[in-house]
């Protein structure tokens, strides 16, 4: 066997050959999935949505939604499009890679488009769902799930997963899980190839991956440490000499003069033309080097056969090959552009570069890194640590009093085993809330509302979330009447995960601010009623924080215990962390706040904190 890591690094010169064609490729099709599929898309399943009377879906609402007559409509059209951004995208990365690999002339846009889309009937039924499913996995195995369309990457929710992390058995099969899917992952990698090239049906192709690499596993796992191996390499001399070079320049420039700004301005364009144009290689590297290692395993007499596809070659020059002919217009076009984003940029780069990492900081439940969760002694640790809001669950008692308690059983706080509607106020105050925690709190009981409203008082404000467990009778009024009764409006703030608590809350007081919990969100953040978000911090980014900003609302990020996800959400410009550790975050805010001008600058814009350092 021929050295397969000079093999691949031989490839990279006829994937060079190809590049062009893979970029403009991308730029028609990017163009056709976001003018006319992907606004199609979304212009039909809003209308499902408001046939069922929803604007914005939440939370548990989009579970109840998916089972509607119009959610099942919405699904269907969810599928539809993912089977044409996968034929489009990826089918034709592949076919191309296949000219490229044949050196064969390039095909006519319409006739790749036309032999891709071809395959759209094969997608029907239960191997089209697991092929679309793949997918994901694909995108994400190669390393381009941010580079396609459908812009999907699965993350665990944070609260889910710190739940997990708690129980080794479940941390145990979380880990056998993903093993499991990284293998199924490796077995199915060429399903796509079998669809596109072999001309096969989705579950058969996911049949033929399998086999291809079981018959061929020693030669499979050579050429794929091969392939690491050398993107590894790559990673580390572009990507990380890149952002160290970005890195030098930033600590050199003069940032107060008006020619510092300017240069400011230049290295922020140049650094953002240079993501936007790798974004057009590393897909189809990707796609080129597995569409190779399919062609490789299939060789007979060691010699890889490629095999020709029935597509149109072009006949004449498009509008993109008259464009990449000329390398002086593409320069020109280019400076132009660069020359006209850095005076734009210029204009506004005084106001980012004095950004201000004035968040504030909730402790979750109180401190219960230090104390036991919703106590006064909880509260008075937020206190100690200068914590600006503490985090507080209000439910209600069998006899109407509103109590500090997260669970609607008290089994894991006190070790009784009854809900907290089948229990009075006079029983509660006997349990002990603290020793679960620590011997040290076994005269901690839970408090009443009315009591650590009292001990917060001109000390530190409150983040009231009220929890609804279907069995409550007076307790949204009775939390406003308490808060208003203590004087307290202006100190404190209430949220829920019910939407309709919210919405009595305003009907009673106005004054009152409100947060709407959110962990799962479609539709425009905009139509909800409310004073800021509370929203769970693995569904966070750009745009809801950009939305919320933009109508003066509030982004408030629960629950966040990882120093790294930190630097992440307040450089996306959050409001509000919601944590475990009130230390950690004050901590990572401080020196967050040390560093120079231009630093927050470039951190906020790029978001490249952890890799200048």
């Amino acid at each position: 066997m021929k050295n397969p890591f000079l093999n691949e690094i031989k490839a990279l010169n006829n994937f060079r050959y190809g590049l062009k064609n893979f970029i403009k490729y991308q730029i028609v099709t990017k163009l056709l999935l976001s003018i006319i599929i992907l606004p199609i898309s979304s212009f039909i399943i809003n209308i499902l949505m408001s046939r069922r009377g929803f604007y914005i879906i939440t939370n548990d609402e989009i579970l109840k939604y998916g089972f509607s007559m119009e959610g099942i409509l919405t699904l269907l059209t969810l599928y539809i499009m993912s089977t044409l951004i996968i034929l489009l995208e990826i089918g034709g990365l592949i076919v191309i890679s296949n000219e490229t690999l044949s050196n064969r002339k390039e095909s006519d846009f319409y006739s790749i488009l036309k032999f891709c889309l071809k395959k759209t009937p094969k997608f029907i039924g239960v191997g089209g769902i697991f092929a679309i499913l793949f997918f994901f996995i694909f995108t994400r195995f190669i390393g381009i799930e941010s580079y396609t369309s459908l812009g999907f990457s699965f993350k665990i929710p944070y609260f889910i997963q710190s739940f997990i992390d708690e129980y080794i058995f479940l941390s145990a099969m979380e880990a056998l899980i993903l093993i499991i899917l990284f293998i199924k992952s490796i077995e199915l990698i060429f399903s796509f190839h079998f669809i596109i090239l072999d001309n096969k049906k989705p579950m058969k192709a996911l049949r033929a991956s399998r086999k291809l690499i079981k018959d061929n596993r020693k030669k499979f796992l050579t050429y794929f440490l091969a392939i690491t191996i050398l993107h590894i390499i790559l990673f580390l001399l572009i990507y990380m000499s890149w952002i160290s070079i970005m890195a030098a320049l930033v600590r050199k420039v003069n940032y107060n003069s008006y020619l510092g700004r300017i240069i400011i301005s230049s290295i922020f364009v140049f650094h953002q033309m240079g993501t936007m144009i790798s974004s057009f290689v590393v897909a189809p590297l990707g796609v080129y080097y597995i569409t190779r290692l399919f062609y490789i395993l299939k060789q007979r007499n060691n010699e890889i056969q490629v095999a020709p596809l029935n597509i149109k070659i072009k006949e004449r020059p498009g509008l993109l090959d008259k464009i990449f002919s000329n390398k002086r217009r593409i320069l020109v076009a280019f400076i132009s552009v660069f020359l006209g984003f850095t005076i734009i940029t210029s204009f506004i780069v005084s106001e980012i570069i004095n950004i201000k990492y004035d968040v504030k900081i909730t402790a979750h439940r109180g401190a219960v890194k230090e104390a036991p969760e919703n106590t006064l002694s909880s509260i008075e640790a937020a206190i100690k640590h200068n914590a600006d809001f503490a985090e507080i669950d209000a439910q209600e008692s069998k006899d109407g009093e509103v109590v500090l308690l997260h669970d609607s059983n008290l089994r894991r706080t006190t070790g009784l085993n009854k809900n907290i509607w089948e229990i009075t106020y006079n029983e509660i105050k006997e349990l002990d809330a603290g020793s679960y925690f620590d011997k040290r709190f076994s005269n901690e009981r839970i408090p009443l509302l009315d009591e650590a409203i009292k001990l917060s008082k001109d000390k530190i404000k409150l983040n009231i979330e009220i929890k609804t467990n279907g069995h409550e009778k007076n307790l949204v009024k009775n939390v406003v009447k308490i808060i208003e009764e203590n004087d307290f409006i202006d100190s404190c703030v209430i949220t829920s995960l019910d939407y309709k608590v919210l919405e009595e809350v305003k009907e009673i007081n106005p004054k009152i601010k409100r947060g709407y919990i959110i962990f799962l969100i479609k539709g425009d953040l905009k139509k909800l009623d409310v004073d800021f978000y509370s929203i769970e911090q693995s569904i966070v980014n750009d745009d809801i924080i950009y939305t919320a900003h933009s109508m003066g609302r509030e982004v408030h990020v629960w629950t966040v215990n990882n120093s790294i996800n930190v630097k992440r959400l307040v450089n996306l410009g959050v409001d509000n962390i919601i944590t475990d550790d009130v230390v950690m975050v004050k901590y990572i805010l401080n020196e967050m706040k040390k560093i120079s001008p231009y630093e927050k600058f470039f951190n906020n814009i790029i978001n490249i904190q952890g890799k200048l350092k």
